[in-house]
């Protein structure tokens, strides 16, 4: 919109001078949220659009701020009021979230909760204190430099195991124990066994096979 102002010149009757007018604010004022994005301001049912800036989404019943244009558009600024219920915070337009603080602690008392078709974690260091973990996983894959394990108790179970490495040393203070309905032994090369005193028990019959066979 333009004004059109008639300013008196030297030399000349009249000239016609053309200045911009500022563009009318708009107008807040109190809505609640009606179903199929309008609102209903002052009795009348107002098509709104949610402002990028406002992270609550809008429900049914929601008292909220709204800002009327000359042009009739509307759009919704805030959430002032919600009669219980949960709420879920986006951004709207935007294809991807991201939270840039110099740290981010979040209190939940009841349960933290995250479902993605991907989850990617990156971290110079990771600690986890927890009383029970339980991971259910069709398939763990996991790579590193060094692994250390600590604890009192370890219970592992499994139908199949397989461990496969180049060198392995077990260490054992006390004892060593194992139980099973039978254990095969294969070696390449050398099977070397030494011990203070060795003692080979068996119900029947203990047989030994070889080319040759050197005792004592």
């Amino acid at each position: 919109m333009y004004l059109e102002a008639s300013v008196p010149a030297a030399g000349t009757a009249r000239q016609t001078a053309v200045a911009p007018t500022a563009t009318a604010a708009p107008s807040l004022e109190f809505a609640h949220v009606l179903s199929g994005g309008r609102v209903a301001v002052r009795g009348r049912r107002v098509a709104a659009q949610r402002a990028a800036s406002l992270l609550i989404e809008p429900e049914v019943g929601d008292s909220v701020l709204v800002a009327t244009a000359g042009d009739g558009s509307c759009w919704i600024l805030s959430v002032l009021e919600r009669q219980g219920g949960q709420a879920c915070l986006s951004v709207q337009g935007a294809e991807a979230v991201r939270l840039r603080a110099p740290a981010l602690h979040l209190d939940v008392a009841g349960e933290l909760r995250a479902d993605a078709d991907q989850l990617t974690l990156r971290s110079r260091r990771v600690n986890l204190f927890a009383a029970e973990v339980q991971t259910v996983v069709s398939k763990l894959v996991t790579r590193c430099s060094a692994w250390l394990l600590s604890c009192q108790h370890a219970t592992v179970s499994s139908r199949n195991w397989l461990h496969r490495t180049r060198h392995r040393v077990t260490v054992v203070n006390e004892t060593d124990q194992l139980d099973a309905a039978r254990v095969v032994m294969r070696a390449e090369t050398n099977v070397t066994v030494e011990a203070e005193q060795l003692q080979l028990l068996a119900a029947q019959n203990v047989q030994v096979n070889g080319e040759r066979i050197l005792m004592g």
